[in-house]
């Protein structure tokens, strides 16, 4: 399957970027997809989804499913309640939310800074700026959502 990219360009042929750590490394994710950012808070597993959904968590009476970026892409943190966020995101009319070990910073990227991910990254980067591998957040979605089709994520 052809890796597909996702980027939003504006006007002027560039993108907000945030920066995340998920593990140890550096994860760069669209600021496009970035509803709001808060602190980790007690997750409610749930049987039988894909083996990315951390589980469910409620905020403000609206409850979203838990997409551990960790897991995606095999970097295990210890948990650290102090860096440790949550990504509320709104995609494709879906709400849900990234668990990340880390945010940094925001950068502005141009699309000519942007090189094309190759096949050593994951499948789910769609790009590299700098040294930091570009989220493919729709990709994720989107396996997630073909390997359980009676549910939504």
């Amino acid at each position: 399957m052809e890796n597909q990219t996702y980027i939003t360009e504006t006007s002027d042929n560039t993108m907000e970027m945030i920066e995340l750590k998920i593990g140890y490394e550096k994860y760069g994710m669209n600021v496009n997809f970035v509803k709001e950012m808060i602190q980790t808070k007690k997750v409610t597993p749930i049987p039988f989804t894909h083996p990315y959904i951390k589980g469910v968590i409620d905020v403000r009476g609206e409850v979203y499913p838990v997409i551990d970026l960790g897991e995606v892409f095999s970097k295990k943190s210890e948990p650290n309640e102090l860096e440790d966020k949550f990504i509320i995101s709104e995609i494709n009319n879906q709400c849900l939310c990234f668990y990340v070990h880390g945010i940094s910073q925001i950068h502005i990227v141009t699309k000519s800074d942007i090189q094309p991910s190759n096949e050593d990254d994951s499948i789910y980067v769609e790009g590299i700026y700098g040294n930091i591998p570009i989220i493919n957040v729709e990709k994720i979605i989107s396996d997630i959502q073909a390997f359980n089709k009676t549910a939504p994520i």
